[in-house]
């Protein structure tokens, strides 16, 4: 049997998610006698950072990214070698760049 050409238009996306997405938005961390800018940090040490996070530190900020609006769009195609109509719904970074 030939393998579908529009197998997986319907699956959603992979979402950006995770530590290195909340590493490349944190400006600054700060605790009670300093202020570190991450810009002058090696990612690799914020997100070193983020691993030491408890869970519940973690989810705060995951929920504050959850809680952004988003840009959505959905696309709507028609498959070039079956001709069956498809549409996908465009969401977050990921699904732009």
């Amino acid at each position: 049997m030939a393998e579908d050409p529009c197998q997986g238009f319907g699956d959603p996306l992979v979402k950006l998610g995770g530590a290195d997405t909340q590493s490349s938005a944190i400006e600054s961390i700060y605790d009670e006698n300093d202020v570190y800018q991450t810009e002058d940090e090696k990612a690799e040490d914020v997100i070193n950072f983020l691993d030491s996070l408890t869970s519940s530190q973690f989810k705060m900020i995951s929920e504050y990214f959850e809680d952004m609006p988003r840009l959505r769009h959905e696309v709507k195609f028609t498959c070039g070698n079956c001709k069956a109509n498809n549409s996908q719904t465009l969401e977050g970074l990921s699904n732009f760049f």
